[in-house]
């Protein structure tokens, strides 16, 4: 058999080459993919804005179905440490506002339960860390609520709903 020229060595080399590239850049796709832990998937997108425009109604109605948007938004995305800290801002707001006084210690434990599932993905989540000083008493905790909205605003800043919360909680207070 004759001996393979240098040109078809060339070609082979160059095949194998390009071979490598496009296994090497799926592979950095799929890392670049299980890596974004900060986007979630376009269908828990949609459920997270679906979520917001209910919760904002300011109902007991409209709250409750932004808390099973949110849960579904976990489902979808578990790794989404956003969509687990607005489900937990959303069941602090819950107990705050829409809950019967034997209920709010259980919504409370929820809020400090996603919160923390948010926390556990993104130590710096505005939001994770939001839900969790939020799922308390406002009377005698404004000061720890206050610095950690604080915290979230300045580990994660430009979250509308964190910079919300803080004139909300000035405002209660009398700090306008």
């Amino acid at each position: 058999a004759p001996a393979p020229s240098r040109s078809s060595s060339r070609r082979s080399v160059l095949m194998g080459s390009g071979v490598l590239f496009v296994i090497a850049a799926a592979g950095a796709g799929s890392w670049l993919t299980i890596r974004r832990k900060d986007e979630a998937p376009p269908e828990a997108q949609a459920l997270l804005a679906q979520a917001w425009q209910a919760w904002t109604q300011g109902s007991a109605e409209g709250s409750a179905q932004a808390i099973g948007l949110y849960r579904r938004a976990t489902e979808i995305a578990p790794l989404h440490a956003d969509s687990w800290g607005l489900l937990g801002c959303c069941y602090g707001d819950r107990g705050h506002n829409h809950v019967v006084d034997h209920e709010r210690t259980a919504v409370w434990q929820r809020a400090r339960e996603a919160g923390g599932r948010a926390l556990e993905i993104d130590k710096k989540n505005a939001y994770g860390r939001m839900a969790v000083a939020y799922a308390r008493p406002r009377r005698g905790n404004w000061d720890l609520m206050e610095r950690e909205f604080r915290r979230a605003e300045k580990e994660q800043p430009g979250k509308f709903l964190v910079n919300y919360s803080i004139g909300l909680l000035l405002g209660e207070v009398g700090r306008f």
